[in-house]
């Protein structure tokens, strides 16, 4: 097969787990309107007399919280004589128990015998899907529950803004040719190059390189004959010093590189300006269903959304 011209392809190989934008962001950015009859419970660690657990090893569930303002809720009942409850919370994006991390300012006040029978709260504004509570009981078996309280925005279209967050995040990312949340990117090329940039920054990680080899088997290429330059756009995968390319099978994409790109895996670590255009492009698609809207220019909208993305746009990027 000749070798003049090589042919890449880029594909997204795992979606990320979450969007820029929460729903609820979207919804407060379209002033839906909240009310009283919203509030809805959910439960961690169930009521019930719960007897000693050291080091945080009474784990509750996970409660999906996802486009809500939550408070958490820990409801002491009674202690027994000397009993103490730490409860702490943490939170992910995939409700699994290594996934969880611990919540920055997410542990509530020691509760012992002398100031059980009361409501305790925190609130948690993380951003994450999932979140839960982990507590350590001791000295003796205490009655308590933890709940969390979602004060959620009324809708009845919330698959439907789901959707229109998620539209207006591919756009952004296509105009912008970037990456603004953590996704799995899957690059294949027909061989290894000198050298080769990984489209859509920013990448962060590359977690395999994968190639044909002259007998058509898949092999794992070594960390070790590569090095990695994640400091440019679009970064950078060049040989290691005294190291060389194995060679391919004479196939087309005999190459295959796995790797993360985007901001971070939390909505905080995404540029202020890339989510205020998914907002105002969502909310557009939102108030104007239909493809031509008779006697009204999208004109502004459009300057609107371009503006905040233009500033973030990798003109060298495929």
């Amino acid at each position: 097969m000749p070798h003049e011209e090589m042919h890449t392809s880029l594909v997204v190989a795992v979606e990320p787990s979450i969007e820029p934008v929460t729903r609820n962001e979207f919804k407060a950015h379209l002033r839906l309107d909240t009310t009283d009859d919203d509030l809805v419970l959910g439960q961690s660690i169930k009521p019930g007399a719960h007897v000693i657990a050291a080091a945080f090893s009474l784990k509750g569930d996970g409660v999906d919280v996802s486009g809500s303002d939550v408070t958490v809720m820990l409801n002491a009942g009674t202690f027994g004589a000397g009993g103490t409850v730490d409860v702490k919370l943490q939170e992910s994006n995939t409700d699994i128990d290594g996934n969880y991390a611990d919540v920055v300012g997410g542990t509530f006040t020691q509760v012992t015998d002398g100031t059980d029978e009361a409501v305790f709260e925190l609130a948690y504004t993380g951003g994450f899907t999932f979140i839960r509570a982990l507590a350590t009981v001791a000295v003796d078996t205490c009655d308590f529950a933890v709940s969390v309280a979602e004060q959620a925005l009324t809708t009845n279209e919330n698959d439907y803004l789901d959707s229109l967050i998620t539209a207006a995040r591919r756009w952004s990312e296509e105009f912008t040719r970037r990456t603004f949340i953590d996704t799995t990117l899957k690059l294949t090329m027909d061989r290894f190059p000198t050298f080769f940039e990984l489209p859509r920054p920013p990448a962060s990680a590359v977690a395999t390189i994968k190639y044909l080899d002259v007998n058509g088997d898949q092999q794992t290429l070594d960390s070790s004959v590569y090095t990695t330059d994640f400091l440019s756009e679009p970064a950078r995968i060049v040989l290691a010093s005294n190291q060389s390319w194995p060679t391919t099978d004479d196939t087309i994409n005999a190459v295959e590189v796995n790797y993360t790109a985007g901001y971070g895996s939390a909505t905080s670590d995404v540029p202020g300006p890339l989510k205020h255009a998914i907002k105002f492009l969502g909310a557009h698609w939102y108030e104007n269903r239909e493809p031509v809207v008779v006697g009204m220019s999208v004109v502004d909208v459009e300057l609107t959304v371009e503006s905040l993305l233009w500033m973030y746009r990798h003109l060298e990027a495929v």
